[in-house]
C-alpha cells in the first residue's frame, strides 16, 4: 500500500469486517468479550473515517457521528460488564460480612445490563445500524475518493497526525493547577482527556503495521495514558455506582472494599503523575514530533 486511498480503504475494510464478525456473538449474549470487540471495531471505524476524511467520499448514512452513536449504545453495555468484573475481582479480598452488602449491587447491575442489552438487540434491527451497514457495503464494493486519492502516504502522514498530536498536547487537563487535582471538575477533565488519548491512539494505530520503532514507542506511551486514565475513571464510576446503590458512603457499608478501591486509586494517580510529567517534558514532546516526521511506511 502506497497511496492515501489504499490505506483508507484497508482501514475501513478491516474495522467494518471486525464489526460484522462479532454481531452474532453480541446477539447470543453469552460472551461479554463479543460486545467489547464490536465496540472497539466501531470506535476504530470512527477514527478511520475521521483520520482519512480528506480523501474519503462516503455516503451520508456513513458518518463518524452515526458510528459514534452506535458505539455509545454498545458502550453502555460494555461499561456495566467492566464494572461487574471489577467487583467480582475484589470479592475474594473482602470479609464475608461485607460481601452480603454486594447483593443489591449485583442485582442492580444485572437489571441495568438486561435493559442495556435490550437496547443493543434493538439496535441491530434499527435503521441507524442497518443503513450504515448497507451503505458501507456498497461503498466498499465501489469506493469513491477525493482528488488527492493517489497521493503517497509518506508525503502526507505527518500532516495527518501532527495536528492531532498538537491538539492532544494542548488539551487543558495537562495544565490544570495542583489545587484542582482532587476536584470533580478535574475528574471530568481527565475523562475527556482519556477520550482524546483513545482517539489519538486509534489514529496512530492506523499506520502502526508499517511504522518504525520510534513511532511504535510513542504509540505505546499514548496507549499508557489511555490505560491509566481508564483505570482512574473505572474507579470513579464504581465509587459513584456504589454510593447510588447503597444511598450512603461505601466506607460505612464496606470499609475493606473502600480501602482497596482507595489504595488502587492512589496507585493509578501516582502512575498518572509520572506519565503526565513525562508528556509535559519539552524533550519528550520534541522527540514525539520528530518521530512522526521521520516515520516511514513501506
Amino acid at each position: 500500500m502506497n497511496t492515501l486511498s489504499q490505506w483508507a480503504y484497508h482501514a475501513i475494510t478491516k474495522h467494518f469486517n471486525k464489526i460484522v464478525k462479532h454481531e452474532n456473538g453480541v446477539l447470543a449474549n453469552q460472551d461479554i468479550e463479543q460486545v467489547h470487540q464490536m465496540r472497539v471495531g466501531m470506535r476504530r471505524l470512527r477514527s478511520a473515517i475521521d483520520g482519512f476524511g480528506l480523501v474519503l467520499q462516503l455516503p451520508k448514512k456513513v458518518s463518524a457521528a452515526r458510528v459514534g452513536k452506535i458505539s455509545r449504545i454498545l458502550g453502555e453495555l460494555r461499561d456495566l460488564d467492566v464494572m461487574s468484573e471489577m467487583i467480582e475481582s475484589l470479592v475474594d479480598q473482602i470479609p464475608n460480612q461485607e460481601i452480603k452488602h454486594l447483593d443489591p449491587v449485583f442485582k442492580s447491575l444485572k437489571q441495568d445490563r438486561q435493559y442495556c442489552y435490550k437496547k443493543v438487540k434493538k439496535l441491530f434491527s434499527d435503521n441507524l445500524y442497518i443503513q450504515l451497514k448497507q451503505e458501507l457495503k456498497k461503498w466498499l464494493d465501489d469506493p469513491s475518493y477525493t482528488q488527492i486519492d493517489q497521493v503517497n502516504i509518506n508525503l502526507v502522514l505527518p500532516d495527518i497526525l501532527l495536528p492531532q498530536i498538537s491538539n492532544f498536547f494542548l488539551y487543558p487537563t495537562w495544565y490544570f493547577p495542583a489545587s484542582y487535582q482532587k476536584s470533580e471538575q478535574y475528574e471530568l477533565s481527565l475523562h475527556a482527556l482519556r477520550k482524546q488519548a483513545k482517539k489519538l491512539r486509534y489514529n496512530l494505530e492506523l499506520f502502526e503495521q508499517q511504522a518504525n520503532q520510534e513511532y511504535q514507542y510513542y504509540l505505546q506511551e499514548v496507549t499508557q495514558v489511555q490505560t491509566i486514565l481508564g483505570d482512574i475513571q473505572d474507579n470513579i464510576v464504581l465509587r459513584e455506582f456504589l454510593k447510588q446503590t447503597w444511598q450512603q458512603d461505601p466506607q460505612k457499608t464496606t470499609p475493606t472494599l473502600s480501602y482497596i478501591l482507595q489504595k488502587n486509586n492512589l496507585q493509578h494517580w501516582q502512575s498518572w503523575q509520572n506519565q503526565s510529567a513525562k508528556f509535559l517534558s519539552l524533550d519528550f514532546k520534541k522527540s514525539f514530533y520528530l518521530a512522526i516526521l521521520n516515520s516511514t511506511t513501506n
